[in-house]
């Protein structure tokens, strides 16, 4: 199956707020916010965005979003 990378973000984008980088989205919070978020709601330990690759960062948002959308469920 082929990713869809159409969502995936840049590390200088990390701090930008989401709504001025996908035009859908009305949050004024940023990536990293939400990653960080995230992995307080999930009980995760912390991940380094910082420290990833462009890949591997972007998989990770993504895993963390399916695990967001599966506990709201």
């Amino acid at each position: 199956m082929k990713e869809n990378r159409s969502n995936w973000v840049k590390k200088d984008q990390l701090d930008t707020p989401l709504c001025e980088i996908f035009e859908d989205v009305r949050t004024t919070g940023t990536v990293r916010h939400y990653v960080t978020t995230a992995e307080r709601i999930l009980g995760l330990k912390p991940k380094r965005l910082d420290r990833m690759r462009y890949v591997e960062m972007n998989r990770y948002i993504d895993s963390l979003d399916e695990k967001i959308k599966a506990a709201a469920e």
